[in-house]
């Protein structure tokens, strides 16, 4: 189902501002980032919603397991944000399959409804029932309530997730939820969320979208990391400390073979790869450690070693 940019446009008008706020500027939206950057759109064109609904909501890989990303990157405090992101989460909801209808507006705390450029954007009536936790009907049967980080839980089962002032920490919690159809981030600061686009390469409103890169760029310490995770239970957000003891040799290996660890690409790609985010870090946490040894690590006492290196190699 296509949106109507013109209907989405009353429905925002109805139900997040103040009459007397919306003009006809205010409904035009910021575009011309050229560049796949997360900095703030400093050439800028006037477009309509129109634009938006020509946009292809691209997954990772095109899985359909997976979900849609995007980034709004434009000042938080602008309205424009809040407006970009509104008609995004419209529009995924209206291409999930199945058809997502609830949209959640997620902050960090409730008190960001308040006095804020959010509650700005929202009008002092919509920010005030949603802070009491009162849903507004979107039409079509999209509702959009909002939650926290605290009280999200595991209620977005085919939900689109509008991250308001998005940061890392609150995107991994979103990467761990399952059932999410879609994320719409709009960062408070740059590079808030430099870590999570380059990890799942999303579609940034406004910039022309490029080949997805790969985490890790030396393939033996990938196909190293491809073995942890087949001995690996990564349904849960903790390793078990057989997995853990199984990774910290794998990575004494790579140490003594004189590969290089960095454990942020590690943690990235175990995440990109379906790794729990809790576990993640404890995975790139071992890898820290393998890597701050002073000396190369011994391999005597280990199993097979070389030839599971060679394994890795090939």
């Amino acid at each position: 189902m296509s949106i109507q940019p013109q209907k989405v446009l009353r429905i925002l008008i109805r139900k997040f501002n103040d009459a007397s706020k919306i003009v006809e500027a205010s409904l035009l939206l910021l575009d011309g980032a050229q560049s796949a950057s997360i900095g703030r759109v400093t050439q800028t064109s006037l477009k309509t919603l129109a634009e938006i609904d020509s946009c292809p909501l691209v997954r990772l890989e095109k899985k359909m397991a997976d979900m849609f990303r995007v980034v709004i990157p434009v000042d938080s405090m602008d309205v424009t944000s809040w407006q970009l992101a509104a008609a995004y989460a419209f529009k995924m909801a209206s291409e999930a399959s199945p058809r997502a209808i609830d949209i959640v507006l997620l902050t960090h705390t409730k008190h960001q409804l308040d006095h804020t450029s959010l509650a700005s954007h929202l009008g002092p009536g919509a920010s005030k029932a949603l802070s009491k936790g009162k849903s507004f009907n979107l039409d079509d049967g999209v509702t959009l309530r909002h939650a926290t980080l605290r009280t999200l839980g595991y209620s977005t089962r085919n939900s689109i997730v509008v991250a308001f002032y998005a940061d890392e920490g609150m995107l991994e919690m979103l990467d761990g939820q399952k059932g999410v159809a879609g994320i719409v981030a709009v960062p408070e600061f740059d590079g808030d969320i430099y870590q999570w686009i380059k990890r799942w390469n999303p579609v940034v409103h406004g910039a022309e979208r490029k080949a997805t890169k790969p985490l890790i760029d030396d393939p033996v310490i990938e196909n190293a990391l491809k073995s942890i995770t087949q001995m690996s239970n990564t349904a849960y957000d903790v390793m078990h400390p057989r997995d853990k003891e199984f990774a910290e040799d794998v990575f004494r290996i790579l140490r003594a073979k004189g590969h290089a660890l960095d454990p942020v690409s590690i943690k990235s790609w175990a995440i990109r790869t379906g790794w729990k985010p809790g576990a993640a870090e404890e995975l790139s946490m071992v890898a820290a450690k393998i890597g701050k040894l002073k000396n190369k690590p011994s391999l005597g006492a280990m199993h097979d070693p070389h030839g599971r290196y060679e394994r890795w190699k090939s």
